[in-house]
């Protein structure tokens, strides 16, 4: 394994972590009202967990770690206009850093460099 590949996991795993784990809360019911004070119906709460903690076992596995963070990247985009019509400052800033550190975890994976230096060379040769 090299440095990046443990650098992606050393960035995914605690961010699969937290996703799993405020996913698990979404699906215990535990966000319901929030979701309500924000104008979604409480049942959206029990979606987004869902998705949630789907997107956190897919940043798990290699082969569909890719999947998992366009699947998460969409609940955190959502979560950042939530935070930003609903006038809750700097409440945007943790979707944009879950983002930023899934995003980076997947640019760290090696089968990523590998597709990235083929684009590189194709850019080169046309």
């Amino acid at each position: 394994m090299n440095t990046r590949s443990i650098l992606s996991w050393v960035v995914a795993v605690p961010v699969a972590l937290l996703f799993g784990l405020t996913g698990l809360a979404k699906l215990g019911g535990a966000a319901g009202q929030m979701f309500i004070d924000w104008g979604y119906p409480a049942w959206f709460a029990y979606v987004i967990g869902a998705v949630e903690a789907i997107g956190a076992l897919l940043l798990l596995i290699p082969q569909t770690m890719r999947g998992g963070v366009y699947l998460l990247t969409v609940v955190m985009v959502g979560a950042a206009l939530t935070h930003i019509i609903n006038a809750e400052g700097l409440a945007v800033l943790r979707p944009t850093i879950f983002a930023a550190a899934m995003w980076g975890a997947l640019y760290l994976r090696p089968a990523n460099q590998t597709a990235m230096r083929k684009v590189e060379q194709a850019g080169k040769a046309g």
